[in-house]
């Protein structure tokens, strides 16, 4: 998808445009096993992020998330690349 804002600041006439590109792809192995990639870029800030997400879920309250996260900000000259990893496991308990 295609996002395009046209931004007009008050007070001081400031006006300029922000487009953000973005495209995602998900992949459902079984009911409970899926991926999930999305790549953004935003053209005003010249940032280019991708996340990718796999999860796995025992139940509907219990759950296993692997995340990957690159932001890479250096396309304007002045940025750097960041990378993140993250592993997420999530339960619900009953305790009543």
């Amino acid at each position: 998808g295609l996002n395009h804002n046209a931004i007009e600041l008050p007070g001081d006439g400031c006006e300029f445009d922000v487009n953000v590109a973005r495209a995602g792809f998900s992949y459902s192995f079984t009911p409970k096993t899926s991926v999930r990639t999305v790549v953004q870029y935003s053209d005003a800030s010249e940032v280019l992020a991708v996340n990718f997400r796999f999860a796995w879920l025992q139940s509907a309250s219990a759950g296993l998330y692997v995340v990957y996260n690159e932001v890479d900000d250096r396309m304007g000259g002045l940025g750097r690349q960041r990378r993140e990893f993250a592993v997420k496991y999530s339960r619900i308990f009953d305790v009543l």
